[in-house]
């Protein structure tokens, strides 16, 4: 019996081992979220777990250009993307070198040295990792071996340049073989400090410097391997996020000096900003790019399109392929199975349309809207009818009834907006059980603009293709069957809460509430919120006293709010829009990541929410009152 793969199951790029395996999976069109100007200040780059950031920075680096650049017919769509933002010519425009900042740095900070010695240590091993990193990659990119052939690599400066002069006197020259030497000898040196059993005398045992040599080296080297230039390095720091909090203080410190011409990236989770830096967003003026890959994901509001959805659904048929054209032989992309019909059987059509006309009652205005909700299709009736009686709700809660002829009154067609519509589509998946979360569109924007939440829910999808080819049948998944993939995936994103989340309590309560209220808001019968709310809003005014630790003191339980909310935003179990206009004023809306929203069954639309004051969403925090659940069947956690 053959094994069949679940492509979707790799989901780190650092599990790909192959270089070009890694690369047919890379969506190209991640590449247009990239800022214009990338190579004269530091590009910073964060997103929440799971958002791109390594796939990111592995696409630049000399392996991989060097990969797009010798199968450029088969990375036809990568390999154009990365000449329009200058990665490629004919070839590699720069020497992009990866370096992963989780290796034992924050051990330094944790060995017990005194804070400026343990600082000037963890700069001293950075620096000898960059260039044991960069002499690798530029012998490898010259077809040369290492470390065999890193005598052959030399570096040229500007003899005028003698701070250049003096950095490379301390890394250990300007040749690959003694500066190879040399980062080898430090990084022994640093680990046996580290692997020590007897106390240590820091004074004595420890040497490091304060800067990054290297960086003011690499600013300034033309590589030479034999005669041949290599080009200009790229410095792509991974993972910040892991490194202790004043080293990474110090690494964007030394980052921003405007000093070093040489190019470098810094990639990190949110996680890694202290709540004031998440709430209070981007800094003006600053010394560098940022990037922020959720942000830069959203929806561009001159077309209405978002970029993202076009990113994840190349990066779906890209992993899928391969895979489905060898066990189907068949040509179909990956989302194509799952293009089918909603199917409203006609038993459940009569008895949306016996509700419907038992809301109209004798009132001949309502029965006329009843009765001219006919669609081309039952689905399209069904969501008529449906949307007739929550204008019927809305017409009997109107404080005066109009005066004129009800039988004269607007049509059913003048009044059913988008919104209702899609209000009824809603009440009908949680009613009537017609399946709601399904096809390409859906599965998509159930991602929440993260990649790994996106491979996850896919994967889920193709093991269902995969038991239907098991049985020699056509890999096609219903509605239906999509609707409950997505239904059991929010479970389970909510049940591994507890487990992802720091300060469990707070944040988990936090949660809880704004789905209680969204919950209870888009189940009104009259649907004032259409299609429905999954999140809530608080003015820009009380944002800036929840950030402002004074104002925030004096507001009971705005400490905790504060740390609650840096850590879901983080984490990406809250999605924050800022500075929303809504009513003339403007607002901070707090919406649930959609992959919650099924459980509950809520809209993944954005702009419905309930506005809050802050001091009531404080309180959530304070009362504990949480054992009521968000809705029915199941429960949230009892707390």
């Amino acid at each position: 019996m053959r094994t069949l793969h679940n492509p979707f199951l790799s989901r780190a790029s650092e599990q790909e081992r192959e270089t070009f395996d890694f690369l047919r999976h890379v969506g190209a069109a991640v590449l247009e979220l990239l800022p214009d100007s990338l190579w004269d200040r530091p590009l910073i780059i964060r997103s929440a777990s799971g958002g791109g950031k390594t796939t990111l920075l592995r696409v630049f680096t000399a392996e991989s250009l060097r990969e797009v650049t010798i199968r450029r017919d088969d990375l036809r769509g990568l390999a154009e993307q990365l000449d329009r933002v200058g990665a490629l010519t004919d070839s590699p425009t720069h020497l992009g070198v990866l370096l992963n900042l989780s290796r034992d740095y924050r051990t330094i900070a944790m060995s017990g040295a005194p804070p400026e010695i343990a600082d000037r240590l963890f700069f001293r091993l950075l620096d000898a990792r960059i260039i044991s990193a960069v002499v690798r990659a530029a012998v490898g990119s010259c077809a040369g071996r290492y470390p065999d052939d890193a005598g052959r690599l030399h570096l040229e400066l500007d003899e005028s340049d003698e701070r250049a002069a003096v950095a490379a006197d301390r890394l250990g020259g300007l040749n690959g073989s003694t500066l190879v030497e040399a980062s080898r000898a430090v990084e022994s040196e640093i680990v046996e400090i580290l692997d020590s059993l007897t106390p240590i005398d820091w004074d004595r045992a420890a040497r490091g410097h304060s800067q990054l040599h290297s960086l003011r080296l690499l600013s300034s080297a033309r590589l030479r391997f034999d005669s041949e230039t290599v080009p200009p390095v790229h410095i792509l720091f991974d993972d910040g996020h892991a490194l202790a909090e004043d080293q990474r203080t110090a690494v964007l410190t030394a980052l921003q000096d405007r000093k070093l011409s040489v190019a470098r990236w810094y990639a990190e989770r949110l996680s890694a900003l202290d709540s004031s830096e998440v709430l209070q967003g981007e800094t003006r003026g600053r010394d560098y790019q940022l990037l922020e890959l959720e942000k830069a994901t959203r929806a561009n509001a001159r077309t209405g399109r978002r970029r993202f959805d076009r990113i994840l659904r190349e990066i779906g048929n890209l992993r899928a392929g391969w895979h489905i054209d060898q066990y189907t032989r068949s040509q179909r992309d990956f989302f194509e199975f799952l293009d089918a019909p909603v199917v409203v059987e006609e038993k459940q059509l009569e008895a949306i349309r016996n509700s419907a006309k038992d809301a109209a009652g004798s009132n001949t205005l309502h029965s006329r809207w009843v009765d001219e909700a006919k669609g081309e299709t039952a689905l399209e009736s069904a969501i008529l009818l449906r949307g007739a009686e929550i204008l019927i709700e809305r017409s009997r809660k109107k404080p005066q009834q109009t005066l004129f002829d009800p039988a004269q009154g607007p049509s059913l067609a003048q009044e059913l907006s988008s919104g209702v519509k899609g209000a009824a589509r809603l009440f009908l998946a949680r009613e009537y059980n017609v399946p709601y979360y399904a096809g390409a569109d859906t599965i998509i924007r159930a991602a929440s603009e993260n990649v790994e939440q996106f491979l996850r829910v896919c994967g889920d999808v193709f093991e269902f293709m995969l038991a239907k080819i098991t049985l020699d049948e056509p890999p096609n998944v219903p509605v239906e069957e999509q609707d409950r993939i997505l239904r059991t995936a929010s479970e389970r994103v909510w049940r591994e809460l507890p487990d992802r989340l720091p300060r469990y309590v707070d944040v988990i309560r936090l949660v809880n509430r704004i789905a209680r209220v969204s919950e209870r808001e888009t189940r009104r019968p009259n649907a004032p919120y259409p299609p429905g709310v999954n999140g809530i809003a608080i003015t820009m005014e009380d944002r800036m006293r929840l950030v402002d630790p004074d104002a925030r003191a004096r507001i009971p339980g705005g400490d905790e709010l504060f740390e609650a909310l840096g850590v879901a935003i983080a984490r990406n179990v809250l999605v924050a829009d800022v500075d929303y206009s809504v009513k003339n004023k403007r607002v901070m809306v707090l919406y649930l990541n959609r992959i919650l929203c099924p459980r509950l069954s809520l809209p993944f639309n954005r702009g419905s929410f309930r506005e809050q004051k802050v001091a009531e969403v404080a309180g959530w925090l304070l009362d504990g009152d949480d054992a009521e659940p968000a809705a029915p069947e199941p429960p949230l956690f009892d707390l």
